[in-house]
């Protein structure tokens, strides 16, 4: 009887032990498939970042280039116009009109443009 207690308790204390190394085996692939997501977050959130970072590069750089071609543009306009009024160049009235009214229709829907993309709403 003491043989058979003891064996029940032997196969029992197996059992709670297979059971116990399941788990433990379990728990560490659990482990490693968190470290694993973990470490794939962390990459895309990296990755975010040095996009990020080139964005804002670019958008200054581009914003630059646009503001200087804009200027030499309007100065453009302007010399045009100044030569006109001294005598210089001979531009008919309305084609002057034309001239200054498309350069700051250009001028102001460049600019919005490049300040929508630059300040824009992130959602």
């Amino acid at each position: 009887m003491a043989e058979k207690i003891v064996n029940l308790l032997a196969a029992d204390t197996k059992q709670q032990e297979k059971t116990e190394e399941n788990l433990a085996g379990l728990n560490g692939k659990m482990e490693e498939i968190l470290l694993s997501r973990q470490q794939a977050d962390i990459d895309r959130l990296n990755e975010e970042n040095a996009s990020l970072r080139q964005d804002r590069e670019q958008r200054k750089t581009f914003s630059n280039r646009i503001f200087a071609f804009m200027c030499m543009y309007m100065s453009v306009a302007i010399i045009i116009v100044f030569c006109c009024g001294l005598g210089y160049m001979y531009l008919h009235d309305n084609v002057l009109i034309v001239l200054l009214t498309s350069t700051l229709a250009d001028v102001i829907g460049v600019f919005s443009f490049v300040a929508k993309y630059l300040f824009h709403n992130k959602e």
